[in-house]
């Protein structure tokens, strides 16, 4: 879905060391000139950091806080105004075959008249083999708080604008009370052609909370089946650089659901994407 922008963003780099600073509202595109329209009411702005100090290097570290305004956000406890301070940070880098990133996020604000307190946190290890394909194999897994407690605070993550296809092309899940465990394989028959498997499996963080779609929509609201297995995803991905101005990819995505989903009425889910990228 996109997202269009009116604002302001500072950006300053020293060395290793590189942040930015933004303050924007999306907008209502009209088809003249300097004639946009600012949407009512919502508003994201915030500070990244990104470091790499020559004592540690090739390990780098990114920190963050978000600040975010959204007049209407649908969860499955409540619908409401959300006004959310989000803060987070991240340790990447790579040693040898060895690569790995572990970071975490705390979540904190209103939800109309009720507070938020929410969290998230990843984890993923990977390592190349020598070879001629250079074959990559990483573990992967993500928690994502979902639920209210029974002060009627809402512990369900919001991710504001996420990438929907951070797992697969086929953007089922939202990253919203979510537990997933994945395995993710890559492979490179030739210099400009790229294999990818992908193996995941999602459970609901809160048993008391919905199964979310992309971006933020509860799809499968809780019912009598507690069973917080909600099902495996497959991908199988390829893209190949055809020269410097245009790349071809491909997916096709298996997702067979749980208990319960299927419970719900839900049904295994195929899906298949092709694209042709152009950049100038």
């Amino acid at each position: 879905m996109r997202q269009v922008w009116d604002g302001a963003r500072l950006t300053y780099a020293v060395g290793s060391v590189h942040w930015e600073a933004f303050l924007v509202k999306p907008v209502a595109v009209r088809p003249g000139i300097f004639d946009d329209r600012a949407l009512s009411g919502q508003k994201l702005g915030g500070v990244h950091l990104t470091s790499s100090p020559r004592i540690i290097r090739p390990l780098a570290f990114d920190a963050f806080y978000y600040w975010n305004v959204s007049p209407q956000v649908n969860l499955f406890a409540a619908k409401g105004r959300e006004t959310t301070r989000t803060l987070g940070a991240r340790a990447r880098g790579r040693i040898g075959q060895f690569d790995f990133s572990l970071g975490g996020i705390g979540q904190w604000g209103e939800f109309g008249v009720k507070h938020v307190r929410a969290f998230s946190a990843h984890a993923d290890a990977g390592w190349t083999f020598r070879g001629q394909l250079e074959p990559h194999l990483q573990l992967r897994a993500d928690v994502l708080s979902g639920g209210t407690r029974r002060d009627g605070t809402i512990t369900t993550f919001n991710a504001l604008y996420p990438n929907v296809a951070y797992s697969t092309e086929a953007t089922i899940e939202a990253p919203a009370n979510l537990v997933q465990v994945g395995i993710v394989g890559r492979i490179d028959p030739a210099r400009a052609v790229t294999l990818q498997y992908t193996l995941e499996g999602l459970w609901r963080y809160s048993a008391q909370d919905a199964f979310y779609a992309a971006p933020l929509t509860p799809l499968v609201r809780p019912n009598s089946i507690n069973d917080r297995f909600s099902g495996v995803e497959q991908q199988l991905s390829v893209t190949y650089r055809l020269n410097s101005y245009l790349t071809f990819s491909a997916a096709a995505v298996h997702f067979s659901v749980g208990n319960f989903i299927r419970s719900a009425g839900g049904r295994d889910e195929n899906f298949g994407m092709a694209a042709m990228a152009l950049r100038l």
